[in-house]
């Protein structure tokens, strides 16, 4: 068999190389080395790209903080809505469960009625739950 015949063996590991850490920026600088001798700093050139590359970053660095800033105040707003959401919900799910019960008592109240005070009872429970689920459910929204 030849090496064309078996493809499902796999490639050897490739052997990691140093490279110098690729920036978004300036592509032509990544092939130089990163070291300079101190002749080298003492260039004028060397100095002022430098003295750039020093200003851009302190801009970067600000910008970064004001997102960062804002990316909490946004995580707060959130944390806060999603939190209200679930409060809303849970009441939503409290008061529809009161009417709901209070409309059975009221569908309830006429099969007893005859029975004496459970006929009542049940009538005055379930218009209370309707009105105090239906009131719940105004105060909240």
């Amino acid at each position: 068999m030849t090496d064309k015949a078996a493809p499902d063996e796999e490639p050897p590991p490739a052997v990691p190389q140093q490279e110098a850490p690729q920036s978004k920026g300036r592509r032509s600088f990544t092939g130089l080395r990163r070291e300079l001798s101190d002749e080298e700093l003492k260039s004028s050139g060397v100095q002022k790209m430098l003295l750039d590359d020093l200003d851009r970053l302190e801009r970067e660095l600000f910008d970064a903080q004001s997102y960062r800033d804002k990316f909490y105040e946004a995580d707060k707003r959130a944390a806060i809505l999603t939190e209200q959401a679930t409060k809303s919900t849970g009441w939503d799910i409290l008061s529809t469960l009161t009417i709901a019960v209070g409309s059975a008592l009221l569908g309830f109240a006429p099969v007893v009625w005859g029975t004496g005070l459970a006929g009542q009872g049940a009538l005055a429970l379930g218009i209370a739950l309707v009105f105090g689920g239906a009131f719940s459910k105004w105060l909240v929204k």
